[in-house]
């Protein structure tokens, strides 16, 4: 939702004619007024929010900084700590896989020769960059990303976190990959415990990504042939999904949604808990609003099973299979949306 929200509000102000100024402002001067008008409104979570969305590789310095720097003036500790883990999880959700595909290509690649790697005049929009300085470079980007943390949390005397993100900046800076946890939790996973562990995981969560880390972390204690099992049970309720009138929810929510944006849509609803899956697959209009408090979109959780059991194995997992039904309901048309949903339309200011 903070996503759609920004992207509303970028809209807005860009459309009006009569501001000159603005209309001819660059896309990224642009955004930086609206991402200010937010600071003063203390839209704080809305922004954290955004930044995380939008910028999936972690690479938002130039929008960030300044939000950054106005979270530690104004001692938000809190908030300055939900920003900061986000964009180092997004760098780190790069690093490792990077990192793991160079050890298969270059086995007897030792760390200190990867740190000697020249990154000079890296591009990380280019697919020509050899995995080698990608791995560099990533891992280096998010070792000055962690220390600038650090930084903004010796001005807020968190000291706790500075722990944390000392022991985080070591691994990083020797590459140690971090184990996962042995097999301790014995149980089946059949429906009802399927949604026990999303209720449950949602709880403690603080926003999406933080669900999806902790989500993972439950999972890595069940055992590797367990995550064919939550599989199945995910992609069974993301089919239940499949109508032309959630396609109409996702894109009205959205202001436009494709094919693999609808498929994130569908198992984003599941990754909110069976409550609020029930009351998404029964379009409960008494009930949306309140659901959708960001941007309906969790493209991991579909590869979450997969990722736990082959870390945990080192092997792939085997696919799973669902009968996917087709698309049931009636297909509407984009340039007639709000006349065929007007609740819908209406409950999301979508105009």
């Amino acid at each position: 939702m903070s996503y759609r929200k920004f992207l509303d509000d970028w809209s807005k102000k860009y459309l009006r004619n009569t501001d000159i100024n603005f209309t001819e402002q660059t896309t990224e001067e642009q955004w930086a007024v609206i991402r200010d008008n937010w600071i003063i409104n203390k839209r704080y979570k809305e922004l954290i929010t955004f930044i995380v969305e939008n910028w999936d590789s972690g690479n938002c310095d130039d929008f960030s900084r300044p939000f950054s720097k106005h979270l530690i003036n104004n001692k938000e500790l809190n908030y300055y700590k939900r920003l900061w883990k986000g964009i180092i999880r997004n760098r780190l959700d790069k690093l490792w896989p990077d990192y793991d595909y160079l050890k298969q290509e270059l086995p007897m690649l030792t760390i200190e020769k990867i740190k000697n790697v020249d990154i000079s005049g890296y591009n990380q929009f280019s697919a020509d960059e050899s995995i080698e300085r990608t791995v560099a470079w990533r891992q280096l980007y998010i070792v000055d990303g962690i220390n600038e943390f650090i930084e903004g949390l010796k001005i807020l005397n968190d000291n706790e976190e500075i722990d944390r993100q000392t022991t985080l900046l070591r691994i990083v800076s020797n590459l140690e990959k971090p184990k996962h946890k042995p097999t301790t939790d014995k149980r089946k996973i059949d429906e009802n415990l399927f949604w026990q562990l999303i209720n449950d995981t949602r709880k403690i969560s603080t926003d999406q990504y933080n669900f999806i880390d902790n989500l993972k972390s439950t999972l890595e204690a069940f055992n590797p042939k367990e995550m064919r099992n939550f599989d199945k049970l995910l992609n069974t309720k993301v089919n239940e999904l499949n109508t032309w009138e959630h396609w109409a929810l996702a894109y009205i929510v959205r202001r436009g949604c494709g094919d693999d944006e609808f498929d994130y849509f569908k198992v984003w609803a599941v990754s909110k808990g069976k409550d609020a899956f029930e009351s998404i697959k029964e379009i409960d209009e008494n009930q949306l609003f309140t659901i959708f408090d960001e941007d309906p979109q969790l493209e991991e959780l579909y590869y979450l099973a997969e990722q736990v059991y082959e870390d945990k194995t080192t092997d792939l997992m085997a696919p799973v299979r669902v009968k996917v039904s087709e698309l049931t309901g009636k297909r509407w048309d984009e340039d007639k949306i709000y006349q065929t949903f007007p609740k819908l339309c209406k409950l999301f200011n979508y105009d």
